[in-house]
């Protein structure tokens, strides 16, 4: 009966270690045709090297199989000291959209990567996950797709094929939302308007994405990229700021406030426009809004 058992617990060493083992010699997925957008400026420079560690830790292949994926990091007028990385300088007087317009004028690949330096990435990118959306995405020719969880967007209506992947209404506020996103870079550029900054883009970009037959999409699940928002109106979410300095990142200089020092500001910067839009409904871009709604187009 013991060699019985001795058997079973070899037999389970042997097939574990060569399920685990196969499971991590598997090559990394090669990825073809998008380039990697990192939206920032001067003003948040002090976010770049966390951004980067946790993008590099998290996903490795782009120092490996990957190395050939642009990186585009868009400053105001600083540099950033690593050759991995393009910096695109948009100038201190330019607008969010500007930089943006800028570096995808840049871009060689049809669709880009959409990311801003905020972004902490706190889990692996599951590249498989990231390649099946992708695939879907360029068979489909949709112009958009979200890649991570957005709960303003958990009940738009799931795609009649592809059931992990839901359809964000033409009429949706937000729907340009600047997420970690795929996006087609021609219709990128196309609702670009250069004097917008980024919630500027979230609510007119959206209005202007009702105009044209775009296929803006959402993942609903098996997000492939999972990652903790460090900043909100130029404020440090101090939970993310204490989680990068547990990972032993240090920020020997750090230039923006923390949300708990100036919470009662940081409540009114984040809740006030929201609040005004909804008590004042005061806002021509929901007027244009519902007169598309008649419109035969």
């Amino acid at each position: 009966m013991i060699e019985f058992k001795k058997a079973i617990l070899l037999f389970i060493f042997i097939f574990s270690s060569l399920f685990i083992g196969g499971a991590q010699c598997q090559p990394s997925i090669v990825f073809q045709d998008f380039s990697i957008v990192v939206s920032s400026s001067d003003k948040y420079r002090e976010l770049w090297h966390p951004f980067f560690y946790f993008l590099f830790k998290n996903w490795p292949s782009l120092r490996q199989e990957n190395s050939h994926i642009p990186i585009f990091l868009i400053t105001s007028d600083m540099s950033y000291p690593d050759p991995r990385i393009t910096v695109i300088k948009a100038g201190k007087s330019e607008s969010w959209s500007t930089g943006i317009s800028k570096a995808l004028n840049q871009v060689k690949t049809k669709y880009v990567l959409y990311l801003q330096e905020d972004f902490i990435i706190h889990y692996p990118i599951d590249e498989f996950s990231l390649e099946y959306f992708y695939k879907i995405m360029d068979k489909e020719k949709a112009s958009y797709l979200e890649l991570t969880f957005d709960s303003f967007f958990s009940n738009e209506p799931l795609h009649p094929v592809y059931q992990d992947i839901a359809i964000k209404n033409r009429f949706s506020e937000f729907r340009t939302a600047l997420q970690a996103s795929f996006w087609d870079k021609s219709v990128f550029i196309s609702l670009l308007n250069v004097q917008e900054n980024p919630w500027e883009f979230e609510n007119y970009g959206s209005v202007r994405s009702q105009k044209e037959n775009y296929h803006f999409w959402i993942v609903q699940k098996n997000h492939p990229i999972v990652y903790l928002n460090a900043c909100d109106r130029g404020y440090w979410n101090n939970a993310v700021l204490k989680y990068i300095q547990l990972q032993g990142i240090e920020i020997p200089v750090r230039r923006l406030p923390i949300d708990k020092d100036h919470s009662l500001i940081h409540w009114i910067k984040h809740y006030y426009p929201r609040i005004y839009k909804q008590l004042l409904n005061f806002d021509s871009l929901w007027l244009n809004n519902t007169m598309l709604r008649h419109e035969n187009i």
